[in-house]
C-alpha cells in the first residue's frame, strides 16, 4: 500500500454522465386560495428533485389587521410563530405524479426532528424558520414580520418524491397542493390573535441536462427493453388517538391495518392545542407523566424490556432517552439528531423539576438495527398493539397521542408513463 500523499500523478476520476443543470421557477396555478396549487408540466429531461425547494413569502398581523410587534420584555409572550413555521403553516400537502397520489393525506403533521442533526437545525433549517425553543429565540422569531413587513422563508418539505435521492425521468406530470392551517395552529398567542394576511409562493425546479449517450441509454432502457423505474421511499403515516384525563393505561390496537412499522414514534399534546387553542403550543410534547410504553406483536412484547420511567421526576429518563437515540438512529449513525437530553423528559432546575418539550417515544423494529441504512429490511407483519401507561394522578390534561410510523415504499414508473405507488410488502415467516 502507497500513501495517498504520494499518488502524484494520477487525477481523481470524473464524472462525465451530467453536462449541466438550470434552476426552472414555477408559479402557483392558483393564488391567494388554499390550497395553493402547483401544477409542473412533463419535462423532456430529468429532474432532480432533491435539489428543488419552495419560497414562501409571508405577511403576518392580528385577526383585526393590525400590526404584530415584539415586546422588549423577554417573559412577555402576547404572540410568536410556532418553530419551523414554514412547515408548520401546511397542515396538509398532496402531491401526485401522473395523477398517481404519493403523499400520505393525514391532517395531522408532526415535525420531523430525527432527519437531521444539530449543525442542520442551527444552518439549513433556519432559513425555514426553525430555533432553538427558548423563550425569547421564539419572540425573536416574530421580529421579521413586525409592523406587516413581507418577509421570506425558504425550504423544502419532507415529501417522498422530493426524497428519492435519484433523478425523475421525463415525461412525468406532477401536481402538488399545500393547505394551510388554521391560524390557531400557527400562532402562541395569549392577549392577541394573528393571522397569515398575505402568502406568496414559488418553486424552483431543478432540470438536469445529461450526457446525451447516457440519456438514449436510460431511456432506451425504459422504452425498449421495458425496464421498470424504481424509486425506494420511506413514507410516514400517522395515527391519532384520544387519551383521557382520568384514564391511567391506552391501548392502541393496529393503528396500521397490521402492518409492523420499521419504526414508530409517540407523541404526547394537550388537546386543546392540537385542537387549536391560541395559548397552547401544538408542537409541544411533555411526558405527561407517562411511566412506559409497550409494544405488543402477535401477543408479546417487542423488541426492548419494558420500560419503567418515574412519572413525577427524571431520575429514571435515560433510559427513555437512551432508546429514543438507538431507535433513531442515532446509535448507528454515528451522530446526533435535534433532540437533547434536556429536550426529553424532565430535569432539574435548582429544586423544580422541568418538563422537556420533545419527549418522543420511540420503537424501531428493524433486525439489523439499522433504520437508515441503504439497504431494503424484511418485512413483518401481525397483530400489533401499543399500551401507554401513566403514574399516579394521571395526565395533566386530556391528550391526543400522536404516532408517526414510518414505512418502506416504492414508487415505480413504467414505460407507458404509468405511475405505481405502493408500500413494499413482505413477509418474515416464525416470530418478530
Amino acid at each position: 500500500m502507497v500513501n495517498a500523499k504520494l499518488d502524484l500523478f494520477k487525477m481523481p476520476p470524473m464524472d462525465t454522465s451530467t453536462s449541466s443543470y438550470h434552476m426552472v421557477t414555477i408559479q402557483p396555478f392558483t393564488t391567494g386560495t388554499t390550497p395553493i396549487d402547483f401544477q409542473v408540466d412533463a419535462q423532456g429531461d430529468f429532474v432532480d428533485l432533491n435539489r428543488s425547494y419552495f419560497d414562501v413569502e409571508l405577511q403576518l398581523s392580528s385577526t383585526d389587521n393590525n400590526n404584530l410587534a415584539r415586546t422588549a420584555n423577554d417573559t412577555d409572550t402576547t404572540i410568536a410563530p410556532v418553530n419551523n413555521f414554514a412547515h408548520s403553516i401546511f397542515k396538509q400537502i398532496n402531491m401526485r405524479l401522473n395523477g398517481t397520489l404519493i403523499s400520505g393525506q393525514d391532517t395531522k403533521r408532526i415535525w420531523k426532528l430525527l432527519n437531521n442533526n444539530r449543525q442542520a437545525g442551527e444552518m439549513i433549517l433556519v432559513p425555514q424558520g426553525t430555533h432553538r425553543y427558548t423563550l425569547k429565540t421564539q419572540k425573536d422569531a416574530l421580529v421579521p414580520f413586525v409592523a406587516q413587513r413581507r418577509h421570506m422563508l425558504r425550504m423544502k418539505h419532507h415529501l417522498e418524491p422530493l426524497m428519492m435521492g435519484k433523478l425523475l425521468v421525463p415525461g412525468v406530470q406532477f401536481s402538488i397542493q399545500f393547505h394551510m392551517n388554521a391560524p390557531e395552529l400557527i400562532f402562541n398567542a395569549v392577549t392577541i390573535q394573528g393571522k397569515i394576511r398575505e402568502i406568496k409562493m414559488n418553486m424552483y425546479l431543478c432540470v438536469v441536462w445529461l450526457n446525451e449517450t447516457i440519456s438514449r441509454s436510460l431511456m432506451s432502457k425504459m422504452a425498449t427493453q421495458k425496464e421498470i423505474v424504481k424509486y425506494p421511499t420511506v413514507r410516514s403515516e400517522i395515527a391519532t388517538q384520544s387519551f383521557r384525563q382520568e384514564e391511567r393505561i391506552l391501548e392502541i390496537r393496529n393503528p396500521f391495518q397490521s402492518r409492523i412499522p420499521n419504526f414508530t414514534m409517540a407523541a404526547l399534546v394537550n388537546t386543546a392545542a392540537f385542537n387549536g387553542a391560541y395559548d397552547r403550543d401544538p408542537f409541544c410534547f411533555e411526558k405527561s407523566r407517562v411511566t412506559s410504553l409497550k409494544q405488543f406483536i402477535r401477543g408479546e412484547e417487542y423488541p426492548y424490556e419494558s420500560m419503567d420511567l418515574n412519572y413525577n421526576d427524571g431520575q429514571k429518563d435515560w433510559t427513555g432517552y437512551h432508546r429514543f437515540l438507538q431507535a433513531s438512529g442515532c446509535m448507528t449513525k454515528g451522530e446526533p439528531n435535534m433532540v437533547l437530553s434536556k429536550d426529553w423528559g424532565q430535569y432539574y432546575v435548582g429544586t423544580y423539576v422541568k418538563n422537556g418539550n420533545c419527549t418522543l417515544f420511540s420503537i424501531d423494529n428493524v433486525a439489523s438495527g439499522c433504520v437508515d441504512c441503504p439497504y431494503l429490511n424484511s418485512k413483518q407483519s401481525g397483530d400489533i398493539v401499543y399500551k401507554i401507561f401513566v403514574g399516579t394522578g394521571g395526565l395533566p390534561a386530556d391528550t391526543t397521542v400522536l404516532l408517526l410510523a414510518e414505512f418502506e415504499n416504492l414508487i415505480e414508473v413504467y414505460s407507458n408513463q404509468a405511475v405505481l405507488n405502493d408500500i413494499i410488502r413482505g413477509h418474515t415467516p416464525g416470530n418478530a
